[in-house]
């Protein structure tokens, strides 16, 4: 909610009624970088071989239809808002459910920022809708508010009790090469239920 409070107020600040299309330059070139880097093959893997993912290859769809909007939005004074919001689809779709699953599934510590990132880009492909609404300062400050009113409840609800107790986390890591396996936890902290799991499995032994 504050990635997307600041984008609407730096949009805002730099709004011209003719650079829709070149605002949405920008957040179009970081998602191709993106492919490039990720899905590009070379060789045995991709231009980063640790990080390479052939599967996130659909990400050139959103960027495809992100160049059909810039290409409406160059060529026509006022392009159909329809068919905007059908070619806005692919990117929501594909990046809204990683904006949520990303902190719930590799924890809040290390990993928000990532969240704050891709809301960011998912904002910046929308551009080419959203750069024709002129009061995204009003969408600034709706966003300002929803983000103190998420603050104070987050406050208000945060300490634990017996129908809210507090969250833990127990992965299981299993490494092929070596035919080895173990349990591990993000929890910097551990929880008498999290350390007893542990000290359990630490126990058994090994097959």
């Amino acid at each position: 909610m504050t990635a997307a409070t600041l984008c609407f107020f730096l949009y805002h600040k730099y709004y011209k009624k003719d650079n829709v299309a070149s605002l949405s330059i920008a957040p179009l070139f970081i998602l191709w970088l993106i492919c490039l880097l990720i899905t590009f093959p070379i060789g045995d893997g991709g231009m980063i071989p640790g990080v390479f993912l052939p599967g996130a290859g659909f990400f050139l769809v959103p960027l495809i239809a992100g160049l059909l909007m810039v290409w409406l939005n160059i060529n026509q004074r006022r392009p159909s808002y329809i068919l905007l919001v059908i070619l806005a689809v692919p990117a929501l779709f594909i990046f809204t459910p990683f904006v949520k699953a990303f902190p719930v599934a590799l924890g809040m510590g290390g990993i928000l920022f990532v969240a704050a990132i891709l809301t960011t880009l998912l904002i910046g492909l929308l551009i080419p809708i959203i750069g024709h609404y002129r009061r995204k300062d009003l969408l600034s400050f709706i966003g300002l508010i929803a983000t103190l009113a998420c603050v104070g409840y987050a406050f208000a609800k945060a300490e634990f009790t017996p129908s809210q107790p507090q969250s833990t986390s127990l992965v299981y890591i299993q490494n092929q090469d070596d035919q080895t396996a173990q349990w591990a936890t993000y929890d910097e902290v551990l929880t008498d239920w999290t350390k007893a799991k542990l000290e359990h499995r630490r126990q058994q032994p090994a097959s």
